[in-house]
């Protein structure tokens, strides 16, 4: 299987280099009967909305012909978890949506329910925020498509998925970037999320460069200094005015 990277927040926060680098940010491809297909999450705020939707769409429509055995959807944020009550809980501190919901189940999932009731729907995505490991899996019953997450977060957990296809069979597994025994991939399954206290994760000061960079860049960052700023300026106006009265 290749080497596959959905774009996430940090790739996109210096405005649109990446895509003059490496082309669209959301795509789709062929391998024998597999069919992957990679989502831009950051676009509209954990949505899948106007083109990349249609995208999305056309794409799944594709995946109808029988030579495709297989499907795998990738995305830097778990989106499928945000109003799950089933995931919701488990990855609190994931990215979120900022400003309502996404449209996870109202238009993205109906159109993946359609299609897993003959294909094999694999949803695999990063942003782990926090956790008792580096792996999470699990195949809902109702939809029939598997979710995974997995992350590296600098940690001794840390590892990394292996996803192999044979003959149209899908297995996985878990590598240790440090030496840590894994369990079977499926192990790592809800009841072990909820069972499981999550391991301390001590703050990584190498990413505070990152970090500043990314609030200057931001313009949330600078709405919120001129309209402090503003305000300020408010404030003195009327105090001003409010001493020469007196």
């Amino acid at each position: 299987m290749p080497l596959i990277n959905a774009v996430g927040n940090h790739d996109l926060a210096n405005g649109n280099i990446y895509e003059k680098e490496f082309g669209k940010t959301y795509f789709s491809f062929l391998i024998s009967t597999e069919l992957f297909i990679v989502l831009n999450t950051e676009l509209d705020d954990g949505s899948i909305k106007k083109e990349q939707l249609t995208f999305f769409r056309d794409a799944l429509n594709s995946a109808r012909s029988e030579n495709i055995k297989n499907i795998f959807v990738f995305s830097h944020r778990p989106v499928w978890a945000e109003q799950s009550s089933r995931y919701g809980k488990l990855f609190k501190d994931n990215t979120r949506t900022s400003i309502g919901e996404n449209n996870f189940s109202s238009e993205v999932e109906p159109l993946l329910k359609e299609i897993s009731k003959a294909k094999n729907v694999f949803w695999l995505s990063g942003s782990m925020g926090g956790g008792p490991a580096s792996f999470f899996y699990d195949k809902d019953e109702e939809t029939k498509i598997t979710f995974i997450q997995t992350a590296i977060r600098d940690l001794p957990r840390d590892a990394v998925l292996q996803v192999n296809v044979n003959n149209g069979g899908v297995s996985f597994k878990g590598i240790s970037l440090t030496g840590e025994t894994l369990k079977p991939i499926e192990d790592y399954n809800v009841l072990f999320w909820t069972k499981t206290t999550p391991h301390e994760e001590k703050f990584n000061f190498r990413l505070l460069p990152l970090m500043i960079l990314q609030m200057l860049t931001h313009h949330f960052f600078w709405i919120g200094v001129i309209t402090t700023l503003i305000s300020c300026f408010l404030i003195l106006l009327i105090i001003k005015r409010w001493k020469r009265k007196k």
